[in-house]
């Protein structure tokens, strides 16, 4: 069990009107309800901070330090940072700690995502979902083709080159996975899955 102390994690949520209360993604806790004292953290943040439990899954930050905002990310693309949010918010459960997922989503605060194409951030999204643990029941990948796609780099300059098959299997793996969730009518930002039905 982790020292209740300092943490860093990454706001996956912060509700309206009320901004002090959030969603997060601590590094160690994995995911929690939190209210940050300072309020009006918003999505996408990374902090710092200090963890008071005040119940087994509810916390609370206080000293909060504000390390990075995703407004590069957003100016490239702003459905896409609400669409990554908006899946970890429902596909991670409250109290979950995935070894894996942190480090992941991490990756985007130092990644150049201008050069980031529709194709990478679908390879981003489905290493996300795989990690999670949540796979399609009704479209199967081929454990080649699955390695292969784990493997890819996202690294060099954000950008990938995927054979045309492969990005067809990821959109329409990820399509069939967001729709099999059960609160998929609550999702807001699906249409990121749709608006290129080129892959």
């Amino acid at each position: 069990m982790m020292k209740i102390g300092y943490g860093i994690g990454i706001v996956i949520k912060s509700y309206q009107p009320k901004k002090n209360r959030i969603v997060l993604f601590d590094e160690q806790l994995g995911m929690i309800d939190a209210i940050a004292l300072h309020g009006n953290i918003m999505a996408g943040s990374l902090i710092h901070y200090h963890l008071i439990p005040q119940s087994n899954e509810f916390y609370c930050l206080r000293d909060v330090e504000l390390k990075e905002v995703p407004f590069d990310l957003a100016r490239y693309d702003i459905l896409f940072l609400h669409h990554l949010l908006e899946l970890c918010y429902y596909f991670i459960p409250i109290g979950s700690c995935v070894i894996g997922v942190f480090d992941l989503l991490q990756f985007l605060y130092s990644a150049d995502r201008r050069y980031w194409n529709s194709a990478t951030q679908k390879l981003f999204i489905f290493r996300l979902l795989v990690v999670i643990g949540f796979y399609s029941t009704r479209l199967f990948v081929e454990e080649e083709i699955m390695n292969r796609l784990l493997k890819a780099s996202l690294d060099k300059e954000g950008t990938i080159n995927l054979a045309k098959q492969h990005e067809v299997i990821i959109g329409c793996w990820l399509r069939n996975c967001v729709s099999e969730h059960p609160q998929v009518q609550k999702f807001n930002t699906v249409h990121f899955l749709t608006r290129d039905l080129k892959i």
